[in-house]
């Protein structure tokens, strides 16, 4: 008698096809010129917002997935909005809002 597993396998299953979003092109470019207009290189940009110098990369060539987290980080260092119908604009400052009121 031969040993079998408690479990046969099963049949293997149809590949699944995962789609991502990426980043838009245009953002990329927008994170680019941002990062020239203030001097810094991929590797600063990405020590200040606390990732590696890759995710910067992949942000800038449109390769990345878009996380919030680090566009919002991208967008202080960068002091330009990122997300939103006014990408490009500048970010406004911390509290403009409430003094509006």
């Amino acid at each position: 008698m031969e040993w079998a597993p408690p479990n046969p396998p099963k049949k293997p299953q149809k590949p699944c096809l995962l789609y991502f979003w990426q980043i838009d092109l245009s953002v990329g470019k927008l994170i680019q010129q941002g990062r020239q207009a203030k001097n810094l290189t991929q590797k600063d940009l990405a020590t200040k917002i606390c990732e590696k110098t890759q995710v910067v990369t992949e942000y800038e060539q449109g390769k990345a997935i878009p996380n919030q987290a680090i566009l919002a980080k991208m967008e202080r260092v960068l002091e330009i909005k990122l997300r939103g119908k006014d990408k490009g604009a500048p970010l406004a400052p911390k509290g403009k809002k409430a003094q509006g009121k």
